[in-house]
C-alpha cells in the first residue's frame, strides 16, 4: 500500500511538474504548433476555430493567431459554430441573478433590467435557452467567467449574441481580446475576488497567529501544492520552526499521498494538511495565519487570496500566474514575486505581516459595495435612458446571491 501510494505521489508530481515547465517556458511554442495546425488544408471551420482559440488560450499575445481570429469573426458567426446544449435552463438557475428590474412605462419596456450570469459553463446553455430571446430584450446581461482564457467560443458567441453586454475581466489579455474583437461589449477589471462577503469573512484581532504559511489548494496538479512544499523544504533551512497548513478541497482525490512525501522530507512538523474545512472553520484559519500564498500558475479570479485579504490576512501570489487582479496586490495587502526566486519576499512576509492592512484596502476598493458602485457608474454613464441603474449589490457564496445590508 505505502509503495503504491508513493508510485502516485511521484506521478502526481511529474505531472504537476511538466504543467508548470510548460506554463512558464513552452506555451508560446506550443501556441504557435497549435496556431500552425489550424492551417492544414482541408480543415473544417469549427475544428480551425477550435485550434485558433487555444492558440490563443496557451499565449494570449499570439499576434498572428488573434489575427487569423479577427478575420474568421469578420466573415462567419460564431453563434452559429456554437455546440447544442441540452442543460434544462432550470440547472444554471443558481448561477443567475436580476441585478436590477426591467421598468415599464404604459406597459411599454422604458428601461432594461441587469441581469448578471456567472460560470463560463452556464453562457452556452443560456444561449441555447427558449428564453435567451426575451430576456436579452429586456435586460442588460453582465457576464462573470470562471476561467481567465476567454478565448472560447461560448464568450464570443455571447459577444455576438446580446444587444448590451458587460464582461468582468481580471486578466489583461482578456480584457485586450474582447475589446479588439467587439469594441461595443463593456469590460470591467473586477472578478471573483470583487465578491467576497466582508461581513462574513472578518478580522478577529488574533494576536496568536499558529500559522506562517496558509495555502488553501485542492489535489488537482494545477494548484502545485508540491511546488509549495518544496519551497517551504528551502524555508525550513533558514527557520526551522516554520509552520504552515495546507488544507486540500475533495476535488482531485485525498491528501494521503501528500502527508507521505511530507513524511519523506522529513517536513511533517512543518506542514500540516487537512481535507477540507467548512466556511466557519476557513474564516479561522485565515485569522490565525500571518499569511495566505498562491502558486497555482493559470486560473479564474481566485478567491482565497482576497477572503484571507477580508480577514486582514497578507497575500502572496507568484508574478506568473494568469487569472488573479495584480493591481489588488500592492503595499496595503502582499507581495507578488517570481515562481524561481521567491524564498526571501515570503518569509519578509511572515516576519513583517503586522505592517499590512489588506481588509481596509479591500474595503475601499474591492467590496462588493464599490464594485457595485463601479458598475452602477458605467451604466449611467454608457446606457443611461436605456438601463435601469440602481443595481443591487451580490456576492459569491459560492454561488450568487444578494448582500443583505441591515
Amino acid at each position: 500500500m505505502y509503495i503504491s501510494i508513493m508510485l502516485f505521489t511521484m506521478k502526481r508530481q511529474r505531472k504537476e511538474y511538466i504543467q508548470s515547465v510548460f506554463h512558464l517556458h513552452f506555451s508560446r511554442i506550443f501556441s504557435f504548433a497549435t496556431y500552425l495546425s489550424a492551417k492544414v488544408p482541408g480543415l473544417s471551420l469549427e475544428k480551425k476555430l477550435n485550434k485558433i482559440l487555444k492558440a490563443i488560450r496557451y499565449d494570449g499575445q499570439n499576434q498572428i493567431a488573434l489575427k487569423e481570429l479577427y478575420k474568421i469573426k469578420k466573415k462567419h458567426s460564431f453563434i452559429k459554430a456554437l455546440k447544442k446544449d441540452d442543460t434544462d435552463y432550470d440547472k444554471i438557475d443558481s448561477r443567475i441573478i436580476e441585478l436590477s428590474s426591467p421598468i415599464y412605462k404604459n406597459d411599454k419596456l422604458d428601461l432594461k433590467g441587469v441581469l448578471l450570469v456567472s460560470f463560463t459553463s452556464s453562457f452556452r446553455t443560456l444561449l441555447n435557452s427558449s428564453k435567451f430571446k426575451d430576456l436579452n430584450e429586456k435586460y442588460l446581461f453582465i457576464l462573470e467567467p470562471s476561467w481567465t482564457g476567454y478565448a472560447d467560443i461560448d464568450i464570443l458567441a455571447f459577444c455576438e449574441a446580446a444587444d448590451d453586454l458587460i464582461i468582468q475581466a481580471t486578466d489583461l489579455d482578456d480584457r485586450a481580446l474582447i475589446s479588439t474583437m467587439y469594441p461595443s461589449v463593456d469590460v470591467i477589471d473586477i472578478g471573483a475576488s470583487n465578491w467576497v462577503n466582508q461581513d462574513k469573512f472578518i478580522n478577529y484581532n488574533n494576536l496568536n497567529k499558529k500559522w506562517d504559511l496558509l495555502y488553501v489548494a485542492n489535489n488537482n496538479p494545477v494548484k502545485r501544492v508540491y511546488r509549495f512544499i518544496e519551497i517551504v523544504d528551502d524555508l525550513v533551512k533558514v527557520n526551522p520552526d516554520i509552520k504552515c497548513r495546507i488544507v486540500c478541497a475533495g476535488w482531485g482525490g485525498n491528501s494521503d499521498d501528500i502527508s507521505l512525501h511530507l513524511e519523506s522530507k522529513n517536513l511533517q512538523n512543518n506542514i500540516f494538511v487537512s481535507n477540507g474545512v467548512n466556511q466557519n472553520e476557513l474564516i479561522e484559519l485565515y485569522n490565525e495565519s500571518k499569511v495566505s500564498v498562491l502558486f497555482s500558475l493559470k486560473e479564474g479570479s481566485n478567491r482565497v487570496l482576497f477572503e484571507s485579504l477580508s480577514c486582514n490576512t497578507p497575500v502572496f501570489c507568484v508574478a506568473e500566474n494568469r487569472g488573479v487582479n495584480k493591481s489588488y496586490i500592492n503595499e496595503s495587502t502582499g507581495m507578488i514575486g517570481h515562481d524561481s526566486c521567491c524564498n526571501e519576499a515570503i518569509l519578509y512576509l511572515v516576519k513583517n505581516y503586522k505592517n499590512y492592512n489588506g481588509r481596509e484596502w479591500a474595503i475601499k476598493n474591492i467590496s462588493p459595495q464599490s464594485s457595485t458602485d463601479r458598475i452602477k457608474s458605467l451604466i449611467q454613464n454608457k446606457y443611461s435612458g436605456k438601463v435601469n441603474s440602481n443595481v443591487a449589490v451580490k456576492i459569491n457564496n459560492p454561488e450568487v446571491e444578494y448582500l443583505h445590508l441591515d
